[in-house]
């Protein structure tokens, strides 16, 4: 299974933003969803939608902070 480049990317991102959760149990949600999203990345032939898929995940990943008050890590971008 290759999962495109940039998918692998966000992943990294989500897990390092994830880094910052005191409760275990919030950052295996999270982390466990991530991984469940992204997966469905590999069986994208379209490079738009692939695209689209990555800006929401990214989005996603924004509202995660922002909804927790987590810092973004510098060059998690």
């Amino acid at each position: 299974m290759s999962y495109p480049a940039s998918a692998v990317a966000l992943y990294r991102r989500v897990l390092r933003s994830l880094r910052q959760f005191d409760d275990p149990g919030k950052k295996w949600y999270y982390r466990n969803w991530t991984r469940n999203n992204i997966a469905t990345f590999n069986d994208e032939d379209d490079p738009e939608r692939l695209q689209q898929l990555l800006q929401k995940g990214e989005e996603h990943r924004v509202w995660i902070m922002k909804k927790y008050h987590l810092k973004d890590i510098p060059g998690n971008r």
